[in-house]
């Protein structure tokens, strides 16, 4: 019996360090469990990190690197003038636009020596165009990864909005299947689409075989963004906190530049219950020395970090943005803030504290809803979406 050949595309806008591990897990996970002969287009050589992928997985094809990029790291000290350089041109988005031209002609070109393959499973974006190279008799899921916002937007009917919203038609009506990260993702497509639509979350990376004893710890961490000031709130109700709990810390995660956040700590004498640290791409340290984590961002939420936090058994305190409410549970695995409440978030915070017993029956909760997020089960799903695809629709 013929193996059903499945080519998949990786966007060219380059996903974070999460997403394209997750990624090489999901090829990987194909590849190992199934009978399909898995075909790999990525931006570059250096996509994946060095050695993740078993040398058994040979179908992985790439241009031939001539423009340099700069992946997502965090930079401190000397950076040799070169590399300056890239980092300017990449941030004024010039490296991004001469990858994306030169990544779409290299896709055309391997598309011509795949013209068998019986599935696609590209990205949902603007340079999809070289989808008209592919229409032969196969199938084609697209993934879309755009942020909910994206949709929401389109309703202000400005002139600019017309012409996104007729793509965005234009563009969808390609594909035989979407799929999305989030419910609240697939709702916001629903009015621009008939082309059906199924949820798959993103699976988590890792699962650690025990959670945490959150009663032993007197760490909260707090991950955010020093350079949007979501801690300067946080800062000025934890007075009240190291008031009454003297041997609880915080710890602040963020990104962006600490100065002003380390002023208000000193100005509010608070040095001995606040530390600052660097968001770094691997929270390891942070889930397994903490016993709850705080999102104080009450304009985005990583949603990722949540499902992480669960998996080590954290009860999370968050506002209630993006698609929060599809994973916590107010009052079962965490709390969900409304608004931008702040006293009702440190008032939260300090039940959590206060109360051994809650943070015990929430972390249990948190980990049997990080169960979902698994990567067996997460592939279960798309397994059986490729499976039902060809004969579907």
């Amino acid at each position: 019996m013929k193996r059903k050949k499945i080519v998949y595309i990786v966007s060219p806008i380059y996903p974070s360090p999460d997403e394209r591990e997750c990624i090489g897990q999901q090829l990987v996970w194909l590849s190992e469990n199934t009978t399909y002969e898995i075909h790999v287009i990525i931006p570059d050589n250096d996509f994946f990190p060095e050695n993740y992928i078993p040398p058994t997985f040979t179908n992985i094809v790439y241009p031939q690197q001539v423009i340099p990029t700069i992946y997502s790291k965090s930079y401190s000290g000397y950076i040799p003038i070169k590399k300056k350089g890239i980092l300017i041109l990449q941030k004024i988005g010039i490296i991004s636009f001469c990858k994306r031209i030169q990544y779409k002609n290299f896709i055309k070109k391997e598309l011509k020596k795949l013209q068998d393959t019986d599935l696609f499973i590209i990205p949902i974006h603007r340079d999809t165009d070289f989808l008209s190279n592919i229409r032969n008799g196969n199938k084609i899921i697209g993934e879309l990864s755009e942020h909910p916002k994206y949709f929401t937007d389109l309703h202000k009917r400005n002139w600019l909005n017309k012409w996104k919203f007729f793509f965005l038609q234009k563009r969808l009506k390609r594909f035989d299947v979407i799929v999305v990260n989030t419910p609240k993702m697939g709702a916001a497509i629903s009015e621009y689409t008939k082309t059906p639509t199924y949820c798959i979350p993103i699976h988590l990376k890792k699962w650690p075989d025990t959670p945490n004893d959150v009663t032993k710890s007197t760490i909260v961490s707090a991950i955010g963004s020093y350079s949007e000031n979501n801690f300067i709130p946080l800062i000025s109700a934890w007075q009240r906190v190291s008031a009454k709990h003297p041997e609880w810390r915080l710890h602040l995660y963020g990104k962006g530049n600490e100065k002003t956040t380390k002023a208000e700590i000193k100005n509010k004498h608070l040095s001995r219950y606040i530390y600052c640290y660097p968001l770094t791409d691997s929270l390891i340290d942070v889930y397994t020395k903490s016993s709850i984590l705080l999102l104080p961002s009450n304009q985005k939420t990583d949603m990722y970090r949540i499902k992480e936090a669960f998996s080590y058994g954290l009860p999370v305190v968050t506002f209630g943005v993006t698609d929060v409410y599809g994973i916590i549970h107010d009052e079962k695995n965490g709390f969900v803030i409304n608004g931008n409440n702040w006293n009702d978030f440190i008032i939260k915070t300090r039940i959590l504290i206060n109360n051994e017993e809650l943070r015990k029956e929430m972390s249990l909760r948190a980990r049997e809803t990080a169960t979902n997020y698994q990567l067996d089960k997460i592939m279960a799903d798309w397994n059986l979406l490729i499976e039902n695809i060809s004969t579907a629709f």
